[in-house]
This record gives structure tokens, C-alpha cells and sequence, in this order.
């Protein structure tokens, strides 16, 4: 009775572990709001002022939008997971949200991805304002570092992620020991090895 009670305390999620992986997360939304909020100001002043670019004010009013709505989804998940995992109670429903957010954020970052070339193809003139090719240079450097810094974002996890499944199609049990999947789910058995190599050592015996 005591083992079957301790097997169902191992099973069951830490509510405090689950409030701490979400803490970065929901920080780093808290940080980007504020760039979001100019993004946005920018992007609404400066309707038909890049004749050069006319998506650039479109493209900063979309962006912001979308990550103002992912920060205020992520935010809202965190307090709730901390609100409720003081009663170790769960919420249906936390997922789909979450699920809504990161959906947002991987479309938005493609569109900025999709956008970098054109940013950095265009070659706009600053000081004419009367020049067909006239972008104001806040707004161009604006786009061209959001959309840097998403590209950056989204290069260096398609790199992280390709570099995961080489090394877990060389050694599996890189994806266990690192942490990307719990051995529970895979149907591969790590222990085989550690048990002929105690056999072998017994026999040598």
C-alpha cells in the first residue's frame, strides 16, 4: 500500500515546478509589451508615409498586435497556474490556450521571416519626402531590427532542434538524458546494454 501510494506521489506533476519552467516565459512577454506598444504607435503614424515600402506600416501594426495578444494569453495562463496550483487544483482548458498563443507566434514569426528580405532589399531615401522611394529611417531601422532579431530567434531554433535529431538518431538516449522526451514515451529499452554488460561481468566472475 505504501509502494502504490509513493508510485502515485512520483507520478503526479510539481505545481511549483510547472509555476517556475513558465516564469521566463511570461517575462519575456512582459518585456516585449513595451516594444510591441511602439511598434504599434509607429506603425499607426505612420500610415502612408513609406511610399517605398506601403507594408512596412501595415507589417508593424500586424506584429505588435499579434504579440501583444501572445504576451496577455502567456500572462494570463501564468497567474492562473499560480493562482490555482496553491490549491493543487488543475484547469481545463490551460492548454488549448497556450496552444492559441504559441499558434500566434509561430505564424507571426514566419511572416517576419517572410518579410527580411524585402526589409533588407529595400534601399529607401531618407531625406526627400517628395521621392517615390522615401521611407522615414525610424521606421525602416524599426522593421529592419524586429525583423533581425525574429529571424535570428527563429534560425537559432531550427538549428538547436536539427542539431536535437541528428544527435538522437546517432545515441537515443541523448533525447532522455537532455531532457526531450521522457523515456516513458519511447519504446526504445536504454537499460538493455546496462543489464548484458552487469551479466557479462557476473559471468567473468
Amino acid at each position: 500500500m505504501m509502494a502504490s501510494t509513493k508510485n502515485m506521489d512520483e507520478q503526479e506533476p510539481n505545481p511549483l515546478a510547472e509555476v517556475k519552467t513558465s516564469k521566463f516565459l511570461t517575462l519575456a512577454c512582459i518585456c516585449s509589451i513595451p516594444f510591441s506598444l511602439l511598434m504599434f504607435c509607429v506603425g499607426i503614424d505612420s500610415m502612408s508615409m513609406c511610399p517605398a515600402e506601403t507594408r512596412v506600416s501595415f507589417f508593424l501594426v500586424f506584429q505588435s498586435l499579434t504579440w501583444i495578444t501572445v504576451s496577455l494569453l502567456r500572462i494570463m495562463v501564468h497567474l492562473i497556474e499560480f493562482i490555482y496550483n496553491r490549491d493543487h487544483c488543475n484547469v481545463p482548458g490551460l492548454g488549448m490556450v497556450s496552444s492559441v498563443a504559441y499558434l500566434l507566434f509561430f505564424f507571426s514569426s514566419l511572416w517576419a521571416v517572410k518579410f527580411t528580405p524585402i526589409i533588407v532589399n529595400l534601399q529607401p531615401v531618407f531625406d526627400d519626402k517628395t521621392d517615390v522611394a522615401h521611407c522615414p529611417a525610424f521606421i525602416y531601422y524599426l522593421a529592419l531590427t524586429y525583423c533581425s532579431l525574429v529571424t535570428f530567434m527563429v534560425g537559432s531554433v531550427l538549428t538547436i532542434v536539427m542539431f536535437g535529431i541528428i544527435a538522437g538518431l546517432v545515441h537515443p538516449e541523448f533525447l532522455v538524458t537532455t531532457g526531450f522526451l521522457k523515456a516513458e514515451n519511447i519504446l526504445l529499452d536504454f537499460t538493455g546494454e546496462d543489464e548484458e554488460e552487469i551479466e557479462e561481468n557476473q559471468a567473468s566472475k
